[in-house]
């Protein structure tokens, strides 16, 4: 459970050396891996906390894009 979220929060957040990438990123990263790095149960209920509606706490607001080029932009 600790490796799912950590994960899905590590991509999804910013760091002093790269932008955070999106959310959706985030969760395909781990679905994609589901079975591989993860338990496939946790995965599917760690995707479906977010299609419910759950946000991680105090997480920025969302990337219109994956950007790797620099600068923001953010919605």
């Amino acid at each position: 459970m600790i490796a799912v979220a950590d994960t899905v929060e590590s991509v999804a957040s910013h760091r002093p050396y790269r932008l955070s990438r999106s959310l959706e990123t985030a969760l395909e990263i781990v679905t994609d891996n589901a079975g591989i790095l993860y338990d496939p149960e946790v995965v599917a209920a760690c995707t479906a906390e977010f299609d419910s509606g759950f946000t991680l706490p105090g997480h920025p607001a969302p990337l219109l894009e994956d950007n790797w080029a620099g600068g923001d932009v953010r919605a």
